[in-house]
C-alpha cells in the first residue's frame, strides 16, 4: 500500500512521490510501464474500497486519479479500463461522494477528454446529469470544459457531423422535463452562439422552442437570448439585477462627504461602467437572432397566447413584451391582440413604464391598422399628456405618440395633435417644449394639413 500523501511504496522499483514518477513516464513511458501498471492495479483496489464508504475523505485515491489521469493517454490500451472505472464510481455515487473526491475525478475525466482519450458521447451525459449535484465549482469547472472542448474540436476546421450529434443530444436535454439539465444545456448552446461556434440558423430556432418550456428560468433563458442579452455567468445573479442594485447605491446621499465614501462611490461607478462594456462585448453577433426565425407569425402567435395566459411574475411578462415587440417590428407581423394587451401597463405609476411605452411604439409598423392601435395612442395622452401629469411624464407621453405615429402617420387626430402643439408654450419644463415641437416637425413633413396655420 501506498502512503497518505501520494509516497509510493518501498517494495516498487522507483521510490519517490507519484509526481516524480509522472515526470519521469512523460519522458520515458516504456521504461516506467510496469510501475503504472501497478498504479493501476493500486488505483483498481483503492476504488472497491472507497465504494464501501464514498462520503469519507480520501487523498490518497485524489493522488492517485491525478496521477493517472495525465499517463493514462500514454499507455491507451493497458489504462482503457481507467475512464470506465470514473465512469462508473460517478454515476453509482454521484450524489453522495465526497466532494473533493468527485471532483478529482471529474478533473481528470475533463483532461483525458481533452488528449481524445475518449469520446464526447461518452461523457456528456454524465456531465448534465452532474449538474444537479449542489456543487458550485463542480459546476464551474464542467461549464468550462463542455465550452472549451467544442470551441478546440471546431478551432482549425469545423467538423459538422461532431457538431450536429452535440447539438442533437443538448437539443434533446434542453427538451426533456429536467430544469436544471436543461438550464445549463441551454447556457452552453447560448455561449457557444455567442462565441460564434455554434452561428447558425437551427441553433436560433431551437432556442426558440426553451420559450415555451414549462420551466420558468430555462423559458426567461431563452427569452433574454432573443433579446440579445446572453448570460454570462450561471452561478452569478442576473447583470440586470446587479446594475439596479448598483444604480440605487449611486444614488445614496451620505449625511457627511468623507474620502471613504468618495472611494466607495468611484469603485460603484466603475463597476457598473464595466458591467456596460461587457453587456456590448456580449452583444456582438453577425446577425440578431430574431431576425432568423423560421416561422414569425406562428411563434408570434403562440407566444402571445402563453403571454395572455400566463401566471408569472412581472418580469417575466415584460420579457414576453419586449420579446414580442422586437418580433413584430422586424418582421412586420400582425398581432393584433398585443395592443390591447400592452395598454393595460401604460399607467404612469407603473414599474418600468418607460420600458413598455418604448415597446409600445416599437409594435407598431406602417400595415398595422390605425383603429386598432388609436386606443392606444390615447391611453397614453389621457394618462400622460395632461396638465395633472408631472412635466418629465408629458415628456415621455409626447415622445411616445410621436414614435407611433412616425410609424403609422394615419392615427393621429387634429384635436390630439393641436393639443400637443399646444404644449410648445410650456413655461415649467423646457423638455415638453422640445417634445412638442418634434412633433410639430414631425407633422409638417408628414401631414402639414393637420397643422393650425400659425405652426
Amino acid at each position: 500500500m501506498s502512503k497518505q500523501g501520494g509516497v509510493l511504496d518501498s517494495r516498487q522499483s522507483f521510490k519517490g512521490t507519484l509526481r516524480q514518477l509522472q515526470d519521469k513516464v512523460k519522458r520515458d513511458p516504456m521504461g516506467y510501464k510496469d510501475d503504472v501498471m501497478l498504479q493501476l492495479r493500486h488505483f483498481e483496489s483503492q476504488v472497491n474500497l472507497f465504494q464501501l464508504a464514498p462520503t469519507v475523505p480520501n487523498k490518497e485515491l485524489c493522488d492517485l486519479i491525478s496521477f493517472l489521469s495525465h499517463v493514462a493517454p500514454l499507455f491507451k490500451k493497458d489504462a482503457k479500463g481507467f475512464p470506465v472505472a470514473l465512469l462508473d464510481v460517478l454515476e453509482k455515487h454521484k450524489e453522495v461522494l465526497n466532494k473533493e473526491v468527485r471532483r478529482a475525478m471529474v478533473q481528470a475525466l475533463c483532461l483525458l477528454r481533452s488528449r481524445n482519450y475518449i469520446e464526447p458521447k461518452e461523457v456528456l451525459p454524465l456531465y448534465f446529469r452532474l449538474f444537479k449535484i449542489k456543487d458550485r465549482e463542480l459546476r464551474k469547472i464542467l461549464l468550462n470544459h463542455i465550452v472549451s472542448d467544442v470551441k478546440k474540436m471546431n478551432a482549425k476546421v469545423k467538423n459538422p457531423q461532431v457538431n450536429k450529434q452535440l447539438q442533437n443530444y443538448m437539443y434533446e436535454v434542453v427538451a426533456e422535463d429536467d430544469p436544471t439539465a436543461g438550464r445549463y444545456a441551454l447556457w452552453v448552446i447560448i455561449d457557444l452562439y455567442r462565441r460564434k461556434i455554434w452561428s447558425d440558423d437551427r441553433v436560433v430556432n431551437v432556442i426558440s422552442k426553451a420559450c415555451f418550456s414549462k420551466h420558468t428560468k430555462v423559458m426567461t433563458m431563452a427569452l433574454r437570448f432573443l433579446m440579445g442579452n446572453y448570460p454570462k455567468d450561471m452561478e452569478t445573479e442576473d447583470s440586470d439585477n446587479e446594475d439596479e442594485e448598483l444604480q440605487v447605491k449611486k444614488g445614496r446621499n451620505y449625511a457627511k462627504k468623507t474620502k471613504a465614501r468618495n472611494t466607495a462611490k468611484e469603485k460603484i461607478k466603475n463597476k457598473i461602467a464595466k458591467n456596460e462594456r461587457k453587456k456590448e462585448a456580449y452583444v456582438n453577433t453577425v446577425f440578431k437572432p430574431i431576425e432568423v426565425l423560421n416561422d414569425p407569425q406562428g411563434f408570434g402567435e403562440k407566444l402571445m397566447s402563453q403571454l395572455q395566459k400566463t401566471k408569472e411574475r412581472f418580469n417575466v411578462r415584460m420579457l414576453h413584451m419586449g420579446v414580442l415587440a422586437s418580433l413584430i417590428s422586424t418582421h412586420k407581423l400582425l398581432l393584433l391582440n398585443f395592443y390591447p394587451y400592452i395598454q393595460r401597463y401604460l399607467e404612469p405609476h407603473q414599474q418600468h413604464v418607460t420600458h413598455i411605452m418604448a415597446w409600445a411604439a416599437q409594435a407598431v409598423h406602417d400595415l398595422v391598422p390605425p383603429e386598432n392601435i388609436h386606443s392606444l395612442m390615447m391611453t397614453v395622452a389621457n394618462h400622460f399628456v395632461t396638465d395633472r401629469a408631472s412635466p418629465d411624464a408629458i415628456t415621455v407621453g409626447i415622445n411616445t405618440i410621436r414614435e407611433i405615429c412616425r410609424r403609422q402617420p394615419l392615427v393621429m387626430t387634429e384635436d390630439l395633435l393641436q393639443d400637443i402643439a399646444e404644449y410648445k408654450k410650456f413655461r415649467r419644463d423646457k423638455g415638453v417644449i422640445m417634445a412638442s415641437r418634434s412633433m410639430i416637425q414631425l407633422f409638417r413633413e408628414l401631414q402639414p394639413e393637420m397643422l393650425s396655420r400659425k405652426d
